[in-house]
């Protein structure tokens, strides 16, 4: 039988250098150690490679390394090897690009731990790896372009210690510089206040009970400029509960300025045939019953068969005249010239009452809604109008009312609630495109919808949104 001579001391450290190689080789990784006392290096044949320098050179003098790296990186690197000596810190932790002559630039990642300590109690070696991080930074900046033109970026919210990890990208949707330490508490002021309480709620309930959103709010940046984000979060889950919650930011400012034109466009349109209708046809349909009822008038006495003809082409007329009049203000509903949003609204309750057997009431103890624009005032109006007739077609209520009131400065709101049987019964009322409508008028206004069905029976619509000409911070 053979019989190794060689210790077996020796033979366990050569199997252990040897898996440590193995395991160095898997993962990409060079090995480096560093005699701060006699400042020599030692390098392994992959640091050699991911350096793209002779190792021969960098153990003969390692400043061969700042040769090949930028000015600003070697003033990096020499301030965290200086620590190190120092004992001010026993770890390095460095990323640098490296140029090495005719070859491709390429990024390495250098981390170093103290392993033995002088008598003095300063480090007097340390050992480390090096690895090739190029493709991974490469990555990060193609991830970083694509955001910056797709205007989006990303975020983390750790609930375990309630700390935020923001992208390049989220940056710069909210304008603040990379140095910015994003909390609760700093990212308030970049969220306009009539949101805050919008998203603190979307928050807290993935927060509480994972439950993911998709939310969109009104901005303000920094340097002041105002702007809209959407915000999608899903929720990790451990042991039943979230650890985290994270997500993308997307800038849809843009977005939200060509609705706004699109809409406001359409509002102009329909203003103009409002007023075609009822200053054009609606006058001249006017101007004909009037010579109708003349006619009739002249021809009573000699003609009395065409009189009552005539007094039935006057009473057509006249109801033409009214439906002119109506398609006119149905087109425009909420404009200045009728009284804006409150005439509207009493307008709608005064014409339903007049055909339903219930209480329809109307309290809007607030004044003149200057600050209030048309695109706002007819949005508003519709989910009113659209809230009303739910109510009517499937609460079956006695009464309903519609409330206008100002909680805070620059926020106007609407509520719209019955005392029926609720809404539980009708599906497309509560999930159908009436719902889907109200949502996306609230939401085009920058405002905060909410259907809530009641308890005790009936159902309450509530809409907040700020008012034209006001400050989002309501100041």
């Amino acid at each position: 039988m053979s019989h190794d001579p060689t210790p077996l001391a020796t033979r366990e450290a050569d199997e252990y250098r040897l898996r440590l190689e193995l395991a160095l080789k898997s993962e990409g990784l060079g090995m480096w150690d560093w005699d701060l006392t006699s400042r020599r290096v030692y390098i392994d044949d992959a640091s050699a490679a991911i350096s793209a320098l002779p190792r021969a050179a960098i153990e003969a003098d390692p400043a061969t390394l700042q040769q090949v790296i930028s000015s600003e990186d070697a003033l990096r690197l020499n301030d965290a090897l200086e620590r190190v000596r120092t004992g001010e810190d026993d770890r390095l932790d460095i990323e640098l690009l490296l140029q090495p002559p005719a070859q491709a630039p390429r990024w390495i990642r250098v981390n170093g731990l103290v392993t033995e300590r002088g008598a003095n109690g300063l480090p007097s070696r340390m050992t480390g790896t090096l690895r090739d991080v190029s493709e991974r930074r490469r990555t990060s900046q193609f991830i970083a372009q694509t955001q910056e033109v797709a205007q989006v970026g990303g975020f983390e919210f750790d609930i375990t210690n309630s700390t935020y990890r923001w992208t390049e990208g989220t940056y710069r949707i909210y304008g603040v510089p990379d140095t910015f330490q994003p909390t609760g508490d700093n990212i308030r002021p970049l969220i306009a206040r009539p949101f805050r309480a919008m998203v603190r709620d979307a928050f807290t309930r993935a927060r509480k009970e994972g439950q993911p959103f998709d939310i969109e709010y009104q901005i303000r940046r920094a340097d002041g400029s105002q702007g809209w984000a959407r915000v999608i979060g899903l929720c990790d889950r451990f042991q039943g509960r979230p650890p985290r919650v994270y997500g993308i930011v997307m800038d849809i400012s843009e977005r939200k300025r060509l609705e706004r034109e699109l809409v406001e466009a359409a509002n102009q349109e329909q203003q103009r045939l409002g007023h075609e209708l009822h200053d054009g046809l609606g006058q001249e349909l006017v101007g004909l019953s009037m010579m109708l009822e003349a006619v009739s008038q002249q021809v009573k006495s000699a003609r009395p068969e065409l009189a009552r003809q005539m007094d039935q082409l006057t009473r057509i007329a006249g109801a033409a005249v009214q439906s002119t009049r109506a398609i006119a203000h149905g087109l425009a509903p909420v404009s200045a010239q009728r009284g804006g949003l409150v005439n509207a609204l009493r307008m709608l309750v005064e014409e339903l009452q007049d055909v339903q057997s219930i209480q329809l009431e109307l309290d809007a103890a607030l004044g003149e809604l200057t600050a209030l624009d048309e695109i706002t005032g007819n949005h508003l109006f519709r989910i009113a109008q659209e809230a009303v007739t739910n109510a009517l077609r499937h609460g079956h209520p006695s009464q309903v009312i519609v409330r206008l009131a100002t909680p805070a400065p620059g926020i106007l709101s609407m509520e719209v609630s019955d005392d029926g049987i609720g809404q539980h019964g009708a599906p497309s009322a509560t999930q159908g495109f009436g719902l889907r409508s109200m949502r996306h008028r609230a939401a085009a206004i920058g405002g905060k919808f909410e259907l809530q069905v009641l308890p005790a029976g009936g159902t309450r619509v509530t809409v907040s949104c700020p008012m034209a000409g006001s400050s989002p911070e309501g100041a």
